[in-house]
């Protein structure tokens, strides 16, 4: 995950240098993610406890630009979900060994994001907000517990956040960006449980 990284940034940068200033262009990172308004149906559940983190990538286009904000799309993969820590016991040790088996619930998604972004810029940066909807289609169920038919498909969103391009700094072709993701619709719901996710995004930009 690390090295797809820094070769999409790496090449990032060589298309952006090649070419004149455009409005579109990749966004690469890193999504933490977890499950939110957990309601539970069964009081012997106590899962998806834990936070994941994952890798995000995302093209994205500019069709608007104003003195003062801009409208943005951007068509990402995501990897968004929880964890689990169960604890390894023994006959010898039922409290514990202090060894660990990680459940993993991950669910693969392609994200659509239509962003206003209101902005201040100077001459030496520009510094705006992210306000964005999202549509989230299921791509690919990896949890180990869910079957397909327990979850939902196609998931409404939204995005906020803030972001920062150094005009001074690789002749401002890169941008910096922290935005936080909330579900609107449950993305499970069984006779168990249902719930939604929320991750927190951080990603570095390149335009093209």
């Amino acid at each position: 995950m690390v090295k797809q990284f820094f070769i999409l940034l790496i090449a990032g940068y060589f298309i952006s240098n090649a070419q004149t200033n455009s409005n579109y262009g990749i966004k690469v990172g890193l999504i933490s993610s977890r499950a939110a308004d957990i309601h539970v149906k069964n009081y012997y559940w106590n899962l998806y406890k834990e936070s994941r983190t994952q890798g995000y990538y995302s093209i994205f286009y500019q069709f608007y630009h104003s003195n003062y904000y801009l409208l943005e799309a951007e068509l990402g993969y995501e990897q968004v979900g929880a964890e689990d820590k169960i604890p390894v016991t023994t006959s010898e040790n039922p409290d514990g060994t202090g060894e660990y088996l990680i459940m993993d619930h991950a669910y693969d998604f392609l994200a659509l994001n239509v962003a206003f972004n209101p902005e201040y810029e100077t001459d030496k940066f520009r510094f705006y907000g992210i306000i964005s909807p999202s549509i989230n289609f299921l791509i690919k169920n990896r949890d180990e517990l869910i079957l397909n038919k327990y979850v939902n498909r196609l998931n409404l969103g939204y995005n906020i956040g803030i972001g920062f391009k150094p005009k001074n700094i690789f002749n401002g072709k890169f941008f910096f960006e922290v935005r936080y993701q909330r579900f609107l619709t449950d993305v499970i719901n069984n006779d168990f449980i249902s719930l939604k996710f929320s991750s927190l995004k951080f990603c570095i930009g390149s335009y093209f």
